[in-house]
């Protein structure tokens, strides 16, 4: 439920005018999602989803803090919320890191709103989805995925003075063909869904379970690997989550301990997080109502620095970066809008350079915390592994699991593809390349 500029920031400015705490911040998230599914190759569901919700945080003392969630936006309904939070605040313990609500700033301008994303029908997704499963009917595969179109708000007021407000747009497609024995897997993301090409979608996830018919065994060992572009990102934001968080560096639980400044990483690396890019999903202030910062994280693989949100900064004694979570969150910091650097090569070029590899479309069951000082993650490969024998995919093997550093890797980089793919959701994008790892840990296969 979208109710624009005017009406979100009055909504939220009557809850916080109520009082009844040393300090109030309301804010508002909302979002209209509409969704087509698919499923064995014809589409099985069609729904819209309006939601709206105001968080009222009530501050007590300066250091206790109570929290209320509500879809009521009555009068009653933001009462009851601050009441509540307001009484909550009142019998929790302190919390000596609470830094205290934001004060009012200046956010930049970003553009974000596609209005054609927005009035996207369901005919209109229908027709796109058509297109993905006639792909796969021309080999006699079956098709399931999803395509989602909608808008989304965020808000906030508090009693300090502030308020802040933006909305934006997405639009996303995956797919995954299935053959008997194998499958392939495809997506995209934009804020415009003008720019998705679901008949493109459609061919090369339709092209990757051609191809990855009757995969046979490998044993698990060290290749050299070209990792596609989703999973690239999929590493990227565990070691965002895990590494490059304000919170974990402030409580010494991150690699980046004292290493801020160390070449840490292949001088190829270069991995920024800027929320102002407009080829992202941009948006100009973090969830505690603070600017955006654009953070170089690497730098020609030099470990540069963390992001920090206002209690992480408090911590260290900096200032936030703009990386604070929607409230209710204590995950600490985290990067939301990364940019890895491209290179010069394309995907054909890695693989013509590849005598004994492996080609991965991208991960699952990625798991961070086996050793995060170290980025020692592991997980899976799924929807399309390929065995490269003398620059040629040779066969499709079955899937396995790596259990690698992440700092070894990212040391260990030989090329990088020059395109670069957005994977987003609604207030988070990664835009990555493909990446060509030099002897990447594969530890254990499986049976599919």
């Amino acid at each position: 439920m979208m109710l624009g500029r005017d009406r979100a920031l009055e909504t939220l400015s009557r809850a916080v005018e109520l009082g009844g705490a040393d300090g109030l911040e309301a804010a508002l998230f909302a979002l209209d999602t509409n969704l087509t599914r698919f499923a064995n190759s014809y589409i099985h569901q069609n729904v819209s989803k309006r939601d709206a919700a105001v968080t009222v945080r009530a501050v007590v003392d300066s250091n206790r803090v109570g929290m209320v969630t509500t879809n009521d936006l009555s009068d009653s309904g933001l009462a009851r919320a601050v009441e509540g939070a307001a009484a909550a605040a009142g019998i929790v313990p302190p919390n000596p890191r609470f830094p205290g609500l934001s004060e009012p700033r200046e956010f930049p301008e970003v553009e974000a709103w596609v209005e054609e994303t927005h009035r996207a029908e369901a005919m209109f997704r229908a027709a796109e989805v058509a297109k993905i499963i006639a792909a796969g009917d021309e080999y006699g595969f079956d098709a399931s995925g999803a395509y989602v179109t909608g808008g989304n708000e965020v808000a906030l007021v508090n009693s300090e003075g502030l308020e802040a407000y933006h909305c934006g747009t997405r639009a996303a497609v995956n797919t995954t063909i299935l053959s008997r024995t194998s499958a392939g897997w495809s997506a995209d993301d934009s804020k415009d869904v003008r720019e998705l090409d679901a008949a493109a979608i459609g061919r090369r996830a339709t092209e990757k379970c051609r191809d990855g018919q009757h995969p046979t065994d490998l044993d698990p060992a060290e290749y050299d690997v070209i990792v596609e572009h989703r999973g690239v990102a999929g590493l990227l934001g565990m070691m965002g989550y895990i590494g490059f968080n304000g919170l974990a560096f402030a409580e010494g639980r991150s690699f980046a301990v004292d290493k801020l400044g160390e070449k840490l990483f292949d001088e190829k690396f270069t991995l920024v997080d800027d929320a102002a890019d407009p080829s992202g999903s941009p948006l100009p202030f973090d969830f505690e109502g603070m600017p955006k910062q654009r953070v170089a994280l690497v730098e020609a693989g030099v470990l540069k620095a963390v992001v920090h949100d206002r209690t992480s900064a408090k911590m260290v004694g900096t200032e936030s970066t703009g990386h604070g979570l929607p409230p209710g969150n204590n995950y600490g910091a985290v990067p939301m809008n990364l940019f890895m650097a491209g290179g010069d090569s394309s995907l054909e070029e890695m693989i013509a350079s590849t005598e004994r590899g492996l080609l991965v479309t991208h991960f699952h069951y990625l798991n961070p915390f086996l050793d995060p000082m170290n980025l020692l993650f592991t997980g899976m490969t799924r929807d399309g592994t390929f065995l490269i024998e003398d620059g040629k995919i040779a066969r499709p093997v079955k899937n396995l699991r790596f259990t690698e550093s992440m700092l070894r890797a990212f040391s260990r980089i030989e090329s990088l593809s020059a395109d670069t793919l957005l994977t987003a959701e609604d207030f988070s994008s990664f835009r990555v390349p493909a990446v060509k790892f030099k002897g990447f840990r594969f530890t254990s296969a499986t049976e599919f």
